[in-house]
């Protein structure tokens, strides 16, 4: 993302998240841990979610796509300020997950079965487009 005048200049690399307010203010800062990355990153998710096709939602569980994702094809499941990603292409099998409970896991697990359908239907939709 470009700088605007007073703005704040951000870009996501992988684990990292640079982020500064021009080269007076130290643009390039880096967040090198993991809590202020999650926090960050959580918040700059947050602002661009314009670019975050949602599929559904349903009892707080929130599941999305990011414009920019990639194969395999698969879903992102939040939960407060927790995040599970889901393979769905021949299964449903959790790929990752980070602050969600065991409960909460299994929860979003069910919720993705249950919609798997919807899920794939949704990803080429989104991502077949010509």
């Amino acid at each position: 993302m470009g700088e605007g005048k007073g703005g704040v200049a951000v870009h996501l690399d992988g684990d990292w998240a640079i982020a500064g307010r021009g080269k007076e203010e130290g643009a390039g800062a880096l967040w090198n841990t993991a809590a202020k990355r999650r926090a960050f990153c959580v918040t700059v998710k947050s602002l661009l979610s314009f670019a975050v096709p949602r599929i559904f939602e349903k009892d707080g569980y929130i599941f999305f796509f990011y414009s920019n994702d990639h194969e395999p094809i698969h879903v992102h499941v939040r939960k407060g300020t927790g995040e599970a990603v889901f393979l769905v292409e021949d299964e449903v099998f959790l790929r990752e997950s980070e602050g969600l409970k065991v409960a909460e896991l299994g929860k979003a697990e069910s919720l993705a079965e249950a919609n798997r359908e919807l899920i794939i239907r949704s990803w080429h939709e989104h991502f077949d487009r010509p």
